[in-house]
Parts: structure tokens; sequence; C-alpha cells
């Protein structure tokens, strides 16, 4: 959600920081728009190779971490890495396997791992779930209201732990103590 927007459009596409467009023969089209100029935009893209977050295994994923220094929460956000986990479900995934996001990747357990495995797959699925549930047509936008832990709006963890926030550069981390620290 960083970089770029996707807009519907019935007659005029919008103007402001298009990148593409795509007109219909009826008028209506699809536009990709990135007020920051990032956003990128492939014709029948290469396969790069990395493994899409919803399809992450154990192997797969004590591959990538098991000689990796860099906390568990860098590694999630690494779209080199693993694609497709931003900030706010990286936060909701460290939480639900109990792993704190200050982990060193490569002390992580193998059960830890399994845990993570699982939690990646739900924390994702729930999130299109309930994004789908409430707003089925949605194409641009963030729904966050079902966050547990990454949200301003809430003080405790379901489990009425407090929720800490650490502010590294742009980026805030939500977390609680009941996260295992692994060093």
């Amino acid at each position: 959600m960083l970089n770029g927007e996707i807009h519907l459009f019935k007659s005029d596409p919008p103007v402001k920081y298009l990148i593409i467009q795509l007109t219909f023969t009826d008028g209506t089209g699809m536009a990709l728009t990135d007020f920051r100029g990032l956003a990128k935009a492939s014709l029948n893209p290469k396969d790069d190779g990395v493994v899409d977050a919803t399809d992450i295994d154990f192997d797969l994923l004590k591959g990538i971490i098991s000689n990796k220094r860099a906390s568990i929460k860098n590694i999630l956000l690494d779209q080199k890495l693993i694609g497709g986990i931003g900030n706010a479900y990286a936060d909701e995934i460290l939480w639900e396997a109990g792993l704190s996001p200050f982990s060193s990747a490569m002390m992580i357990p193998d059960k830890k791992i399994k845990d993570l495995v699982k939690s990646i797959k739900y924390v994702l699925k729930h999130a299109e779930q309930q994004i789908l549930k409430s707003n089925p047509d949605i194409i641009s936008g963030e729904i966050r209201d079902f966050l547990r832990i990454h949200t301003s709006k809430k003080t405790h963890s379901p489990s009425g732990v407090p929720i800490e926030i650490k502010k590294t550069g742009a980026r805030k981390t939500y977390y609680t103590a009941e996260q295992e620290l692994f060093t």
C-alpha cells in the first residue's frame, strides 16, 4: 500500500500522479496512480523467484531465515525474500505467533518457525476474509478495523497486555511483552 492506488473510472481518468491507464472501448478504464512516483506497472513480468507469503511453508521459511542476523520483522518485510507482507500485517503475524519482532531471525527455534508459518497463513487469510466481508468491491484503499495489535485505536492486546509502540525511522512497530524474544 505504500506505492500506488488503482482507480476504476467511467469516463475521465484521474490525472494527478498517473503512472499508467487502461481505457476500454466503452470509455471506462483502470488507472494506477502514485503520489510518490514509486509504483511500477509491467505487462507479463518475469518471475522474480520470490515466494509469495501465502505460499510459504516451514522448509522455505527456515531456508530464508537460517543464516540471517536481521530481526524477523525486517525479514518478513523484505519483498526480495518474501512477497506480500507489509508493516501492519508483519506486526499482526508476529503477535499471533507469539514472537517478538526484534528476535534475530537465525535464533528462532523450529517450533516457533512452525508457529510463524501458521500465523502468516492465518493472518493473511483472515484479513482477506474481513476485507471482502466489509467491502467486497474494494479495489483501492486500506481496511484495518479488524487489526488486533497494529492500531492506534487500541491500548491492549486481545489477551489484555498493553500494546507498546517503537518508532524506527518512519515505521512503527506495535508489539506486546507477551511475544517471546530470541537473540
